[in-house]
């Protein structure tokens, strides 16, 4: 199963940086450094969930963000919603599905 935390809908988070192109402009103290800005797109992490685990019956994609992963307050993706059934409940009950139709 894909992980549930931190989704997002987009495949890639934009970032722009500044960057020195390699030329310099006058200015009242001297020389400065000319900085252009570039944009990034630093990929989402994607995942598929297999059809068959899917209340849906559909395997879409789903992105997962990348944005936090370091930190005091980091927000790596949790795998820690797996649920484990005994074997009695399992046989009783099937198989459990994932279901991503209610996004709250």
């Amino acid at each position: 199963l894909c992980p549930t935390k931190t989704k997002t809908k987009e495949r890639f988070r934009v970032k722009e940086v500044k960057e020195w192109d390699g030329s310099f402009n006058k200015g009242v103290f001297g020389k400065k450094k000319r900085m252009v800005t570039k944009r990034l797109e630093e990929p989402n992490l994607a995942c598929y969930t297999p059809y068959d685990q899917m209340a849906s019956g559909r395997s879409d994609v789903e992105f997962t963000s990348l944005k936090k992963l370091y930190g005091i307050k980091s927000n790596t993706p949790s795998w820690t919603d797996r649920i484990f059934l005994s074997k009695e409940l399992y046989d009783a009950c099937g198989k459990l599905m994932k279901d991503t139709r209610n996004r709250q």
